[in-house]
């Protein structure tokens, strides 16, 4: 298998997978061993983006401040808008592909609406900048939870429009399981919390490497359907 990318993002979709490396997102087919297409961005640098929940949507932004909704399949766009000068740490759209959340290095949450795509809220409870933001995968929550730089995690809601939850020394990164009961967030070690009062159920030490990296795998087994229930998780540095 060639390489597709030299450095940057890369997601993976139920079917393919995005990378992106420089101006553009390759597109790769991994059963068909072959890039299928790519999203370029002629005279910018792409530094981050996000594939919507139904991955018909995919946003990007680029080095010039930038802020593109696009149309995942035919990498049309459908929206434009330039934010202030300050660099997105990470984005992340919600349960149903409603609304955009942007974690930016000067501290803000921003929430945007897909449809309009303008702003709706404006959060400025961190203190340092916002490394990690993650819907909560019930959509009838609408709380989005947020990490920054020196490990305090929050979580906003957003019908309340208000900090509902905040934790410091959480980790460098976090994930939600499937159901929403627990989050799982690393340092140098695992740890696994209760979503419904923050609290630490179990650590996990794993050595003294610093893990940046979290995600929940499926392994077959005989006689279970394929897409059960997460069966693992994978980490790495």
């Amino acid at each position: 298998m060639n390489p597709i990318y030299t450095g940057g993002r890369i997601l993976a979709g139920r079917e393919l997978i995005y990378a992106s490396c420089d101006n553009r997102i390759v597109v790769f087919d991994p059963t068909q061993n072959k890039q299928v297409s790519a999203i370029v961005h002629p005279n910018e640098e792409i530094v981050n983006f996000c594939l919507s929940n139904s991955e018909t949507l995919l946003v990007t932004f680029t080095n010039n401040y930038l802020l593109r909704l696009l149309d995942a399949q035919t990498h049309r766009e459908l929206n434009l808008i330039k934010i202030n000068k300050h660099f997105v740490l990470d984005l992340a759209f919600s349960p149903g592909d409603k609304h955009l959340a942007v974690g930016c290095v000067n501290s803000v949450v921003r929430i945007y609406s897909t449809t309009t795509f303008k702003q709706t809220h404006e959060y400025r409870k961190h203190r340092f900048s916002v490394r990690r933001v993650e819907w909560h995968p019930d959509a009838n929550r609408l709380q989005l939870a947020s990490l920054d730089e020196e490990a305090n995690f929050l979580v906003f809601d957003y019908v309340l429009n208000q900090v509902v939850y905040s934790v410091t020394d959480f980790g460098r990164n976090f994930i939600f399981t499937d159901s929403g009961k627990t989050v799982v967030s690393c340092d140098r070690n695992i740890k696994v919390w209760s979503y419904s009062n923050c609290q630490l159920l179990h650590t996990f030490k794993l050595g003294d490497r610093d893990i940046d990296t979290l995600c929940l795998i499926n392994i077959d087994q005989a006689g279970e359907e394929r897409g059960a229930a997460p069966s693992g998780l994978l980490f790495g540095g």
